[in-house]
């Protein structure tokens, strides 16, 4: 599993963190959010890693903020089997 954390720092100290885990990319999953979430503009409760990386850096753009972005883990991998008969 994927777990993305993404955070936006202000110049004021003030800071925002959304953290999502995924187990694969284009699923959406549920988002959560700690600190200062005023910030973000839109704060949706569902989405992929991309869209939380993304809603982050948009507000950093902004307010002039710093993001940082943690990747823990991976997506799982589906193994595929194919079978032919002679």
């Amino acid at each position: 599993m994927l777990a993305l954390i993404c955070r936006l720092s202000l110049a004021d100290g003030r800071s925002v963190t959304g953290r999502v885990e995924a187990r694969s990319p284009g699923q959406p999953y549920r988002i959560s959010y700690t600190g200062a979430t005023e910030f973000l503009g839109m704060k949706p409760e569902t989405g992929t890693a991309s869209d939380l990386e993304l809603v982050f850096r948009l507000a950093a753009d902004t307010h002039n903020g710093i993001v940082s972005v943690e990747r823990l883990g991976d997506y799982e991998s589906k193994s595929t089997t194919i079978s032919r008969a002679n």
